[in-house]
This record gives C-alpha cells, structure tokens and sequence, in this order.
C-alpha cells in the first residue's frame, strides 16, 4: 500500500460529479491547488457544473458501461469515488449499477500506471441494518444483505463495498496494490452546491408530511464536513484499508422536523408533531424493516467509530447544518410554498 499523499498540482478524479456529495469534495480539492477532473452521466447539468466549477476537467462516463473510463482515469492519482445510485424512487436497478460501477471503474483503476489510492464512499447502509439485532456498530460490523425484505439502497450499499474490497484485495485484480479507504457516512446533511439534489428535498418533505413525532435515533452529519473527511482520509497513509463512520452528531427525526419547524415557520413551513405509538410495532418485528428500525425507535442503538483520530475536525453543529440546508432548499424552489 502507498504512503504517498496528494501534492497541489496533483490530478485527482471525482466520480459522479454532478451530485450533492461530489460537488463539495471537487470544490474542496481545487480550493486545496489540486487539478480535478470529473464524470458525468447526463450532459443537461454540465453548464450548471463548469459554473460552479469553472477550473475542473469533464470526461463522460457511465457506471453501468466501459466507455470512458480509461479516458476519465488518464494520469489520475487519486479517485474519489463518491457516484452510486441514490435512494431515490427514479432510480432503477440500483444494487446492479452500484456494482457494475465498481467492477468496470476498478478494471481501469486498479490497472492504471499512476493510480496511488481510492476513496470510496459507502454508507452506514453497508454496516447497521439487516436483522442483526446489535446494540453498538463498529466499522467490523456488515449489513446483512441475504435479510429478506432488505429496502434495495441498504443492499446495494453493502453489495458495491464488499465488491470494491473484494477486487481490491485480489492480488490478481490489483497488481499495483493500490490502497483503498471507505468512508461510510450516517444521514447527510446541509446545503447542497447544486438546486437539484434530490435526496435532501425528498427526506425533508416527506419528515414534514408526515403527522407524527418520528422518535427515530441515529447521528447525522453535515455534508461538508464527510467532503473535508474524505479528503483527510485520502491524504493519511494510516488510514489505508479501513473502513470509517462519519456521523458528526446523535439526533433524532422528531428532533430535526420540531427544530426546522421552529426555524422556519415564518417562511411557510408547518408541519404536525403528534406523539407516535410506537410500542405496537413490536407486533411487526418479523418484517426486516420494523426489526431494523424498531431499536432505532427507542434509542438503542449507537455508532462507535474505531478511528476517530482519522478526522480531528470540530464537526459543524447540526442546527447550523439544518439551518442552511433548509435556506438552500427553500432558495432553489424545492420545498415549501414555491415549490418547483
């Protein structure tokens, strides 16, 4: 594995660089002197992108093709691989693009005569879920992904990471030994670089629909703070090989819809905060996600990171993070009365 770090100057490949994840990090890399280049799936955004972005490099590529995958990893040192299918109902076929991603990035990357290291970023979708009925998750633990009933993102999560380490670990398929780094992020939030990130909108609204007080635990993270992560994880040899939970803050939904109802009632956000009967769900537990889910309800299941040192980082606070999620999401017409 290499201990070599990124140097300004340095060519750097963002997957999927359209999206809400991966316009923060290439943002982040050029504003740290770094050449980014980027793929993009659909040309209808790229205006929008070299705007935003006006020193990047654009190739065209798709996860679930070759083409252009060995003109995107030219001369690159370092890849970020942040592209994978959203847990969005227009997704289709989202476990099978997720690994056809890897498989036909991977064939290139871990082949390339200057590729020194990769950055994939998985999800808490690929550590915590799947009936395994565990009161604390560390990155040891693995979604169980043969769970009948498993919500497809929660799978193809788990199914891209295990393929990704899987080719990376072959010595067959990784020749070079390229070093790998997961960074696998609780429930993101923040502003997004971009009006149409779909993710955000979607979770918000339906959270806001929804009548009850979902008294549901987790962590949540900000989105620049997992961008900043991803590029410190990227530049500490230590960190080669391992897997690492970004989840910033412990929170609640019923917390986030009550704060982002008191922070934004005066621009037109109204919701209701009825008290959710949560103990007959207990009668559903044979059902993969009411035994996932149902812990989570009652506050009995936590996250411990094995490698906090890794990002030492003051994580921002997570009013603030809702704060400026919900002005970007209400500035670009994706939620509230001006809805688009």
């Amino acid at each position: 594995m290499t201990d070599e770090m990124m140097q300004p100057g340095d060519l750097v490949l963002v997957t999927g660089i359209t999206g809400y994840m991966a316009t923060w990090v290439a943002q982040g890399l050029l504003a740290q002197g770094y050449r980014v280049r980027g793929t993009y799936r659909s040309t209808k955004r790229l205006a929008a992108i070299q705007q935003l972005l006006p020193k990047i490099e654009l190739v065209h590529a798709d996860l679930n093709q070759d083409d252009g995958w060995a003109q995107a990893l030219d001369g690159v040192k370092f890849l970020f691989h942040v592209a994978s299918p959203q847990a969005v109902a227009s997704e289709a076929h989202r476990t099978a693009t997720a690994a056809a991603g890897v498989d036909h990035i991977f064939a290139v990357a871990l082949k390339s005569p200057t590729l020194k290291k990769i950055v994939l970023t998985s999800s808490e979708a690929a550590i915590a879920y799947g009936k395994q009925n565990r009161a604390v998750y560390t990155e040891e633990h693995w979604t169980n992904n043969q769970a009948r009933g498993l919500a497809d993102y929660l799978k193809s999560k788990t199914v891209e990471e295990r393929r990704a380490w899987a080719l990376v670990n072959d010595p067959q398929s990784n020749p070079a030994n390229v070093a790998m780094t997961v960074i696998t992020p609780s429930f993101v939030v923040g502003p997004s670089l971009v009006p149409w990130a779909r993710y955000s909108a979607q979770q918000v609204a339906q959270l806001l629909r929804v009548p009850f007080r979902v008294p549901l635990h987790g962590y949540a993270v900000d989105v620049r703070d997992v961008a900043a992560m991803q590029i410190a994880l990227m530049n500490n040899p230590a960190a080669n090989g391992t897997r690492n939970l970004a989840i910033g803050a412990r929170m609640s939904m019923a917390e986030i819809k009550h704060d982002i109802l008191v922070d934004f009632k005066d621009q037109g956000i109204h919701g209701l905060e009825l008290p959710l009967p949560v103990r007959w769900l207990w009668l559903l537990r044979a059902n993969t996600a009411v035994a996932d889910f149902y812990p989570r309800l009652l506050g009995r299941v936590r996250y411990a990171p094995k490698h906090p040192e890794f990002y030492q980082y003051q994580y921002t606070d997570l009013r603030q993070s809702l704060d400026d999620m919900m002005t970007q999401l209400l500035r670009d017409g994706l939620i509230g009365s001006n809805k688009r």
